[in-house]
């Protein structure tokens, strides 16, 4: 499966594919893209710990699984990026740098009750193959 061109390679985050949501973001939170992009991967990184907490799994297999990586990338477009431009449109054209980013902390943590259930049933077995071999 190959990475899409959206996060980690090492240990930073590349830029998405469709920047036209991140640009507007950070056009509205007065960020500068490295900082974005450490956030949304400090965000990324607490996703995978308590993931493998609770698939009984390492969180090292998931931070490097291009499978994982590519799922929270469309989620963090869709939950974060899109829903946080489509709920505050009015707030982001106000110029309130500070509010906007206020607002946009709260939307990451819609993504931590997510989990593709059939990818992590795939590591896992992948993972337990490894051991019987």
């Amino acid at each position: 499966m190959k990475k899409k061109q959206c996060f980690i390679t090492e240990p930073k985050l590349k830029t998405p594919l469709k920047m036209s949501n991140t640009k507007s973001i950070l056009e509205a939170t007065g960020l500068r893209y490295p900082l974005y992009d450490g956030w949304r991967f400090d965000h990324f990184m607490n996703w995978c710990t308590i993931t493998a907490h609770k698939q009984f799994m390492s969180a090292k297999i998931l931070v490097k699984h291009d499978g994982i990586l590519n799922w929270y990338c469309d989620m963090w477009q869709l939950h974060v990026e899109k829903q946080f431009l489509k709920d505050n449109l009015d707030l982001v054209q106000l110029n309130d740098p500070e509010e906007v980013q206020k607002i946009l902390m709260t939307y990451p943590d819609v993504l931590l009750d997510m989990q593709p259930y059939s990818l992590l049933k795939m590591i896992s077995n992948q993972k337990n193959s490894y051991k019987t071999a």
